[in-house]
């Protein structure tokens, strides 16, 4: 497997009050929990309601995260790049410290 993280997936399972997005994004701080992960899923009365409108006080996605994928994956298997296995550790093992090497 090749580990590509998903900032949206990251919210959701590490956040999932919102706390820290609330904190660090004040603009986002009255969305409502149901469209803090994905804010410019939000219908537009909601937008109005708690003033946040997507694309003037808070931009809109810039990295479509599903295709940045797709493309990222394509690229190295081209190259002939393998996912990592937790079976492939031990031909990388460095036999001092137990890390991993590849």
């Amino acid at each position: 497997w090749w580990r590509i993280l998903d900032p949206v997936r990251q919210a959701e399972r590490f956040d999932p009050g919102g706390d820290y997005v609330r904190r660090w994004l004040p603009e986002l701080a009255d969305v409502p929990d149901a469209w803090l992960a994905r804010p410019w899923t939000m219908p537009l009365d909601v937008e109005t309601r708690v003033g946040c409108r997507i694309g003037a006080d808070y931009p809109p996605p810039i990295v479509d995260h599903r295709a940045a994928r797709e493309r990222a994956l394509a690229a190295w298997r081209s190259r002939g790049v393998r996912p990592w296995r937790a079976h492939d550790a031990a031909e990388h093992d460095d036999g001092q410290t137990g890390d991993a090497r590849s």
